[in-house]
């Protein structure tokens, strides 16, 4: 006897919506950034005697955070509107923060990059603090 499609439990593509599915993607994407993101600062502390170096690594840890809103954007479109917009906001903010820490060659500047005045070792960061409100 052939089994037809219908007969089959559902594909996950067919249990949730396109928003679901974005979303799902824009976790995972943003996961990766973060993992990414705090690899590098863990490299740079690793290198602090030498300046030079650790700079460049925080720059090229603000430019992966500088180019996030590019590599989402396309799966942004596909989730709700207000959605959508709050965390372009929230992207577009952290790029251009990033930019300016780039721009300003300052190794503190770059390193202090999405943490606020009062944070603390082992508090999460400003993009791992996204990840979190996405998932609620």
């Amino acid at each position: 006897m052939h089994s037809t499609r219908k007969d089959l439990p559902p594909r996950e593509e067919e249990l949730f919506s396109e928003n679901e599915k974005a979303l799902k993607n824009t976790i995972k994407l943003l996961e990766e950034a973060a993992e990414r993101f705090n690899s590098l600062e863990k490299q740079a502390k690793d290198v602090l005697e030498n300046e030079q170096e650790a700079r460049m690594i925080l720059t090229e840890r603000a430019l992966l955070i500088e180019y996030l809103p590019e590599k989402l954007r396309d799966i942004i479109k596909k989730m709700d509107s207000e959605q959508a917009t709050k965390l372009t906001q929230s992207l577009q903010n952290f790029a251009t923060r990033a930019r300016e820490a780039i721009n300003s060659k300052n190794i503190f500047v770059l390193g202090v990059l999405l943490t606020n005045p009062d944070h603390k070792i082992g508090d999460k960061n400003e993009l791992e603090k996204l990840i979190d409100n996405l998932k609620k």
